[in-house]
């Protein structure tokens, strides 16, 4: 299976543990217990402070879990956020944190900047703007063997039709005959006497095991399909894990 770059693997990792280094930062620099380091700063009272400390860079490594346009923006702010704020920090003594900013954090923030300019770049930027660009996110294709019926708007049913795979946003047909590239169909179809019925495009055909087929791509209607079609597909990988 393809995985997602080791990069924002481990920069996800880095900035979840910030906090946590912080915390090392404090023990080893004060020589206090680690129960007094712990106790104190777990009394940051301030709204700013306790956001600086424990969420900041934590939010922005799960803006990278995924690699959505929204992701991006959040991710980019939070960059911007702690540059500003490294360089506005208000000196405090023990035990109200440090004097100074956190070395890990000046770090991590120096990282960023570079890393700012890296993702600025259109190939680097691309993935979280374009879904075909995410190589490492297929949606898992189940194979089945469920007959269903394909109508179209403007012509008859084809009621002799079977989905040979399907997936969370599509299936691959076989069918008793040809069906146009960007066709819009509707496919109904039975699992566990559980009715289903998605409007769909027709994406491409090519042969799989010696019978041509047609792939086709769901347009989900709503809430209430994305549900539905979710529903379908765990239990379809359920049965077929067993």
């Amino acid at each position: 299976m393809k995985q997602r770059p080791l990069l924002l693997t481990i920069l996800c990792i880095v900035l979840f543990l910030e906090p946590l280094s912080k915390i090392l930062y404090l023990k080893l620099s004060t020589g206090f217990d680690i129960s007094l380091v712990f106790e104190n700063v777990f009394q940051i009272s301030r709204p700013k402070d306790f956001f600086d400390f424990w969420i900041a860079f934590p939010l922005a490594g799960l803006a990278l879990i995924k690699i959505r346009s929204w992701s991006y923006t959040l991710f980019m702010a939070m960059q911007v956020y702690s540059l500003v704020a490294i360089l506005t920090y208000e000196k405090h003594t023990w035990p109200y944190v440090s004097s100074s900013p956190m070395f890990t954090s000046i770090a991590i923030v120096i990282f960023n900047l570079f890393l700012i300019m890296y993702f600025l770049l259109p190939d680097v930027r691309r993935p979280f703007f374009d879904k075909k660009a995410r190589w490492w996110e297929p949606k898992t294709r189940y194979r089945t063997n469920i007959p269903c019926v394909i109508d179209f708007s403007s012509t008859s049913a084809i009621p002799i039709c079977t989905i040979h795979n399907i997936s969370q946003t599509g299936a691959f047909l076989f069918t008793s005959q040809p069906i146009l590239n960007e066709s819009e169909i509707t496919v109904d179809f039975k699992v566990l006497d559980e009715h289903f019925f998605f409007k769909a495009e027709v994406v491409g055909n090519h042969i799989i095991d010696g019978v041509e087929g047609f792939g086709i791509k769901f347009k989900i209607n709503g809430i209430n399909d994305y549900l539905k079609l979710r529903k379908l597909i765990t239990h379809i990988s359920i049965t077929s894990n067993q």
